[in-house]
């Protein structure tokens, strides 16, 4: 399960984590422009939240390492654009 990590997106998916054995932390990298220590879009003003959306699709290396390692059966995303691809790419190893 991959939200935005913004609490109104998290909330519901934290609801249905709480029945799943196993998480991996993500962690947002660091980009020019965005405070350090920001981990959700609540962390900042709207003002700042394009940069937030740059970290937030940084995340990727470490999502597609926590597919590898887990090969779930299916992913839940919310704004990660990106999440198909990295699906689509696990499909082939199964």
């Amino acid at each position: 399960m991959f939200p935005l990590f913004a609490f109104g997106h998290m909330t519901p998916y934290l609801h249905l984590a709480n029945k799943q054995h196993r998480l991996s932390p993500i962690t947002v990298p660091h980009v020019d422009g965005l405070p350090a220590g920001t981990d959700t879009v609540c962390d900042i003003p709207v003002t700042l939240w394009k940069f937030f959306t740059e970290a937030f699709d940084l995340t990727r290396s470490q999502v597609e390492a926590a597919v590898r390692a887990l090969k779930p059966d299916l992913i839940l995303f919310d704004l990660a654009h990106w999440i198909p691809e990295v699906a689509k790419s696990m499909e082939s190893r199964v």
